[in-house]
């Protein structure tokens, strides 16, 4: 059924829904002003494109009809680049843990050091012992 209304020419299709008219609308990248690109009659079911406006796509092409790994990344080809959140913290836990046991290692190694000097600081070399005077006057004296 077809008639005139108050916003215009309405039509309702047999299960009582009305036949919609659609306007798509684009902004001017540069005005920043909207303005209508395409309109779509609900009743003769065309698509009209405004004369002279063309659409700006984001990327200067309209996306695929599929994303790239699919609506709920169900490609198993996308997810095998990216590590599981277990794997990252066992890599990093090991990491941690491994630069923990040398820093340990080191500081382990020269405590080590600074103690066995420490306990040899009494010891004298032969070398360095040089006899008094008061001993080379008795050598001498005694012959």
């Amino acid at each position: 059924r077809s008639f005139q209304g108050v916003t215009g020419y309405l039509k309702i299709d047999s299960s009582g829904d009305r036949e919609t008219d659609f306007s798509l609308w684009d902004m001017d990248p540069e005005t920043g002003a909207f303005r209508v690109v395409l309109n779509y009659n609900g009743t003769s079911q065309e698509l009209v494109a405004v004369s002279g406006r063309k659409l700006n796509w984001p990327l200067g092409y309209p996306p695929p009809d599929i994303p790239k790994c699919g609506f709920d990344n169900e490609d198993p080809a996308c997810n095998q680049d990216h590590l599981s959140t277990l794997e990252v913290l066992a890599l990093v836990g090991s990491l941690s843990l491994l630069s923990i046991l040398i820093v340990s290692f080191f500081i382990y190694r020269k405590m080590q050091l600074e103690k066995e000097l420490a306990s040899e600081l009494w010891r004298v070399r032969w070398e360095d012992v040089e006899p008094s005077s008061l001993e080379r006057h008795l050598r001498s004296a005694g012959s």
